[in-house]
């Protein structure tokens, strides 16, 4: 399952200090990068505008 979102382009805020979640651990989450919403990579660059999760694998 695959879902995508149109990026922030005006991201001002800072991250904050990654906490870890006890218990199962989760399968890995994929991201793809895409600034069409059609020809999708890995990579991202500044021309993007989409952003899509994979949570099964692909």
């Amino acid at each position: 399952m695959s879902k995508s979102v149109k990026l922030h382009e005006n991201l001002v805020e800072p991250w904050t200090t990654p906490v870890r979640i006890t218990g199962e651990e989760a399968s890995d989450v994929l991201a793809q990068y895409s600034s069409d919403s059609t020809n999708w990579h890995d990579v991202y660059t500044e021309t993007d505008k989409y952003i899509r999760f994979s949570y099964d694998g692909g």
